[in-house]
């Protein structure tokens, strides 16, 4: 299997998403621990699979997706940045004006630096926690529902 898995490293048809030694926390970022797990995780995929470098950053479950997390992944060298979840109105307006993916300027003193920083970022088109094919409005009337307004 850790053959297999050298190969598959080794033709890039596997390859590593974020890359820390642990997932950090996206949304409040802590930049000592993200530095440390970061650097753990990148140096022993470096090891273990003979230089192979992180080249996409991925924010699963942050409760918000961080423009600080993007900066990181940004300076880290990452060439994508990947949404999976971020507050259900705004992943409707971006749905709905196809805007799920764009080019992010996290930070606008970086972006007028020499090195201008900035990442592809790509919002995943469903919603985390319900089924694909549910219209926008039916999920967003379900999901950002007050409680008191639900009839079931």
């Amino acid at each position: 299997q850790q053959q297999n898995a050298h190969k598959l490293v080794k033709t890039g048809q596997l390859n590593f998403a974020v890359g820390g030694w642990v997932m950090p926390d996206e949304a409040t970022v802590d930049y000592p621990d993200l530095i440390n797990t970061m650097s753990l995780g990148h140096e022993w995929l470096y090891d273990t699979f003979s230089g192979v470098r992180v080249r996409h950053g991925f924010q699963v479950d942050p409760f918000g997706a961080s423009s600080a997390f993007a900066t990181f992944s940004a300076k880290l060298g990452f060439e994508t940045h990947l949404v999976a979840r971020l507050n259900y109105y705004d992943k409707g307006w971006m749905q709905d004006n196809k805007e799920l993916e764009f080019v992010w300027r996290p930070s606008p003193s970086l972006y007028a630096s020499p090195d201008r920083t900035e990442i592809f970022t790509h919002i995943m088109d469903q919603y985390q926690y319900s089924a694909p094919g549910i219209p926008t409005e039916v999920q967003l009337a379900e999901l950002c529902a007050p409680p008191h307004n639900r009839t079931d």
